[in-house]
């Protein structure tokens, strides 16, 4: 039947949404129920998250070019969410800005986190390394 069809799209789809309501749901089951928590059920990080990248200040120059004085920095930054000290998704990267110690991204990532976290790690990169 067609309109049944057009009555729900998303029948049969997973979402987003629904992936992040179904892990804190199980979590909010299992406190209810009086199960112990695992450390990655206390650390999920759930819905959105909004991160801007603004820009670098006085960066030391990583590209040492004799032929080319005017070679400089090639930066960019990458943000990774981390779990009991490792690297676990890498979540934004910017643009790259050419040649400038300087750097300007003005960049805004809008970020749907089911994750379990326990920090942010935001590293300022070269290109060329």
């Amino acid at each position: 039947n067609n309109n049944n069809n057009n009555q729900h799209p998303n029948r049969g789809r997973t979402t987003m949404m629904s992936m992040f309501k179904s892990a804190k749901d199980k979590a909010k089951e299992k406190l209810h129920h009086g199960e112990a928590l695992s450390r990655q059920d206390r650390h999920m990080m759930y819905g959105e998250l909004t991160l801007r990248i603004i820009a670098g200040k006085n960066l030391p120059n990583t590209d040492v070019a004799i032929l080319n004085r005017h070679d400089k920095t090639d930066a960019y930054v990458t943000v990774d969410t981390t779990f009991e000290g490792k690297a676990t998704s890498r979540i934004a990267q910017t643009n790259v800005v050419y040649d400038d110690l300087n750097p300007v991204w003005e960049e805004t990532f809008v970020i749907d986190l089911c994750h379990a976290v326990d920090d942010f790690d935001f590293h300022v990169k070269d290109k060329d390394q």
